[in-house]
């Protein structure tokens, strides 16, 4: 089974996080393993979101070796947005860095 993780929150942290359901800890491995359709219909869905770390400094240095416009390398670094900043809340635009 594959969750998506996503990029950083504009929030100062260089951590990401993924939704991770409850129920996956109960299946046995080869079902987790196969990523299979459940069928969750009686089941109250319960999960949560966990930090993510990841290198983000390699990840910095791989962009810039890519070429990747150096605002979106700052985003990796200091987990501040540095782009798309009309997208946020404005209290999310408010607290944050630029």
């Amino acid at each position: 089974m594959r969750f998506p993780v996503g990029s950083p929150s504009s929030g100062g942290s260089t951590t990401t996080t993924s939704l991770l359901p409850h129920f996956l800890a109960t299946l046995p491995e080869e079902i987790r393993l196969r990523g299979p359709k459940l069928d969750l219909s009686g089941e109250a869905p319960d999960a949560a979101f966990i930090p993510l770390r990841y290198d983000h400094e390699r990840l910095a240095d791989e962009m810039r070796a890519e070429g990747i416009a150096e605002p979106f390398v700052k985003t990796v670094e200091t987990g501040w947005w540095t782009t798309c900043l009309e997208i946020l809340p404005s209290r999310e635009r408010a607290r944050g860095m630029y």
